[in-house]
């Protein structure tokens, strides 16, 4: 049964490192692309259809340097998301804005994150691995 375990263990540690590295990777690439601006939220969206939903996203509206509009929803849930009307800062993609879009804070928080789950995994995967096949 530890050799099931430890398959399992060493695919989530995997999994955890892939999806964080494709987090950073896909950062780097962009960071000479990003521009800071102010956005408005204009709305909110459920993070469950169900009634008793608990997580709200911001949807966001802002100006890019050429002066096309484009709302954008945040990946961040929080419980009643922000104000209608509040003046968020937030980041985008120069190049193609339409596909990257996101709150300053959402952005730093998930590079902070980033090297604790990396160790994470890096973790899960040589543990689970030592446990199949023997120290």
């Amino acid at each position: 049964m530890h050799v099931v375990w430890g398959l399992v263990g060493a695919a989530i540690g995997v999994l955890l490192v892939y999806e964080t590295g494709s987090e950073v990777v896909g950062h780097i690439r962009r960071r000479a692309r990003l521009i800071r601006t102010t956005a408005t939220v204009v709305g909110a969206v459920d993070s469950d259809p169900k009634p008793a939903s608990v997580g709200r996203s911001a949807v966001f509206r802002f100006r890019t340097g050429q002066g096309e509009v484009i709302d954008a929803t945040s990946s961040f849930y929080a419980g009643r998301g922000p104000r209608v009307g509040r003046e968020l800062g937030i980041v985008y993609d120069g190049a193609r804005p339409h596909d990257f879009a996101e709150r300053r804070g959402v952005v730093i928080g998930r590079l902070i994150l980033a090297a604790p789950l990396m160790a994470l995994g890096i973790f899960l995967a040589v543990d689970g691995l030592r446990s199949v096949f023997g120290s």
